[in-house]
């Protein structure tokens, strides 16, 4: 009898079999090695092919973890692929994180971040990606795909903005506190300049350093923290060295966003800083002033509804999608 194969057996059924194996891009790249034919096959049903790698592989819980990524073509699969891998990446490393500690003298370290906090950043890391799918904003899931530099006159920056002043306070909270965390934890973990050894004791030069970082965060996302860490396969060196040329680009721009020391030289107007944005927006819906931002932040995050988000992918769902989650009950102390 013989043997049926890829060529062989009529494209509808084909239709019908791809959705139903597990996707991931590389599987999708097996197929479509499998001959010109089947590569035809493949990008000319890329539409119902996604409808159905959707319905199969990707639950609807996990989709509207990034409400403004649509998923409607090959590439937007493999970027939801790609974050989901970074996630799991972060989520491996975090034992060894919580496990860190400062070498300046001191400092506390990082084991406060175990339990309840792990799910808070993870919700703050798909906020950043949620800043990343604004509108005019082309999602990339490796360095390999991301622009080398991003620019501040670029149409995103404004639509950026527009969602920061959207979020309601819980939203602005949790991204406000994965910028922070996150420069916590590359300051014992990451790479100079961003690691606590540089220029130590130079408050002026850390605090321009580690405003910087929270910026590029805002700007270019997760895998700049991800980069930043070395994490990924071969220990992350491409993506080291390109999240570090981000950082580096950012701690150089930072002088555009202060007042000019030339003359009477006329600067060009600069976009305002989204760390600062972020800011101002918790700072308005809070009703209090920008220094006492990190304080009202603290004091949502430690709001009883918390505790819940690692255990309902629903409420984190709801709270990337910027829905009002409630606060809680609120703890003594804050």
């Amino acid at each position: 009898m013989p043997t049926a194969t890829a060529t062989s057996l009529h494209p509808e059924l084909w239709l019908d079999i791809l959705p139903h194996v597990p996707y991931s891009p590389s599987v999708l790249t097996t197929f479509r090695l499998i001959s010109h034919h089947f590569n035809a096959l493949i990008t000319r049903h890329e539409t119902s092919l996604v409808k159905g790698f959707k319905r199969y592989s990707i639950p609807t819980s996990t989709a509207k973890l990034y409400p403004d990524l649509p998923l409607r073509t090959f590439r937007s699969l493999a970027t939801l692929h790609a974050r989901q891998e970074r996630l799991q990446d972060i989520a491996r490393a975090w034992p060894t994180i919580i496990t860190s500690r400062n070498e300046s003298p001191g400092q506390e370290g990082l084991h406060w971040l175990a339990g309840r906090y792990e799910p808070i950043f993870t919700a703050g890391l798909l906020l950043l990606y949620r800043l990343q799918d604004t509108p005019g904003t082309t999602p990339f899931s490796s360095p390999d795909h991301a622009p080398d530099h991003v620019s501040n006159h670029n149409p995103t920056h404004t639509a950026q903005l527009a969602l920061l002043h959207t979020l309601p306070s819980t939203s602005l909270a949790t991204l406000l506190f994965v910028c922070l965390v996150s420069v916590k934890i590359l300051r014992v973990l990451g790479p100079e300049p961003i690691n606590e050894r540089w220029c130590t004791g130079d408050v002026e030069v850390r605090s321009e350093v580690e405003m910087a970082c929270e910026e590029a965060l805002l700007e270019s996302g997760v895998g700049l923290f991800v980069g930043l860490l070395g994490l990924g396969e071969e220990g992350g060196v491409g993506r080291r060295k390109w999240a570090l040329s981000l950082l580096r680009a950012e701690i150089a721009r930072t002088t555009d966003r202060g007042p000019s020391d030339s003359d009477n030289q006329v600067r060009e107007a600069v976009p305002q800083a989204l760390i600062l944005a972020l800011r101002s927006a918790l700072a308005t819906k809070m009703e209090c002033r920008i220094h006492q931002v990190v304080t009202r932040m603290w004091q949502i995050l430690s709001g009883t509804v918390f505790d819940d988000l690692g255990k309902d992918e629903g409420m984190m769902g709801r709270l990337v999608n910027g829905e009002e989650i409630g606060k809680g009950m609120r703890r003594m102390g804050f």
